[in-house]
């Protein structure tokens, strides 16, 4: 067992690595209905900002896309943007 400096540095450096600015976070109902335009809602960290994010759904055994590809841009952190996809 090291000695408790040791494990202070080894923890302040992963948290350094798990606080990275390649975040994301995306939003999106449980369910989509047939027919509807559901709001899926995309946030980015810093380093992904200004990159095109393409948003669709896919099915999970078959992999067939089962919507239309819509993408979205992110130009400010902490900026929330919304995509319309339907199924």
């Amino acid at each position: 067992m090291g000695s408790p400096i040791c494990l202070m540095v080894f923890f302040i450096l992963a948290a350094e690595s798990v606080h990275g600015q390649d975040r994301f976070f995306i939003s999106a109902p449980n369910v989509f209905h047939v027919g509807v335009k559901e709001r899926v809602y995309v946030q980015l960290g810093k380093a992904l900002l200004n990159k095109r994010v393409t948003l669709f759904l896919e099915h999970e055994v078959t992999s067939n896309l089962m919507s239309q590809k819509n993408s979205t841009v992110c130009t400010e952190e902490g900026q929330i943007q919304t995509v319309e996809l339907e199924v």
